[in-house]
């Protein structure tokens, strides 16, 4: 059951990249909550990060509540 769960976060993440290379900058912030589900919070803010540069609103809300700097 784990191992199905992993292989399908991995193709999840697979195809968010593809969206994301096809100009679909929301992915961005799909695949970051991705990588915090796995606990890597290196990948996961380069993700958001990389929303963030082209312009994903939801990128930019989920870096700054996961970095503490949230405001509302």
């Amino acid at each position: 059951m784990i191992f199905e769960q992993r292989r399908d976060i991995e193709k999840a993440k697979e195809l968010y990249q593809q969206a994301f290379a096809h100009e679909d900058f929301e992915a961005a912030s799909r695949l970051g909550m991705l990588c915090l589900r796995q606990h890597d919070w290196q990948s996961a803010k380069d993700w958001f990060l990389k929303g963030v540069e082209k312009g994903d609103e939801e990128s930019r809300k989920i870096l700054m509540r996961v970095s503490g700097d949230d405001d509302s």
